[in-house]
Formats: C-alpha cells, structure tokens, sequence
C-alpha cells in the first residue's frame, strides 16, 4: 500500500488535474499494484470484523459471567 501512495504522485498531479505519465499510469505493473492494493484493503477489512466480533463475543461472555 505505502509504495503504491508515492508513484501516484508520480504519474498525477492533483491540483489542476493532469496525467503526467500516462504509459507508467496504465502499464500492467501499476495496474497489478493497484489489484493488489484492493484485494489486501478487503482481507484486511474482513479480520478487523472478525476481531471485533470475537471481541464482542468475549464481552458478552464476561457480562453474563460477572451478573
């Protein structure tokens, strides 16, 4: 993720918009970055709800032991 951040400023530039390095934007190697980019942000999405559901479950655990 942190190494993909850096080459959009390198091919982009925000403010006005403009592509700077259209060939580098659309080759398979960025493309293949941003994939990768996307497939971890769900993994990583997915186990911070399993964390907070196993989390929960241990709160409700302990709630039911404590009353």
């Amino acid at each position: 993720m942190y190494t993909i951040i850096p080459k959009l400023s390198d091919y982009l530039r925000i403010k006005p918009f403009q592509i700077m390095k259209p060939a580098q934007l659309y080759d398979y190697k960025f493309h293949n970055d941003i994939e990768f980019m996307i497939k971890i942000g769900i993994e990583k999405g997915g186990l911070y709800k399993q964390a907070e559901n196993d989390l929960n479950g241990l709160i409700n655990l302990l709630e039911k032991e404590l009353n």
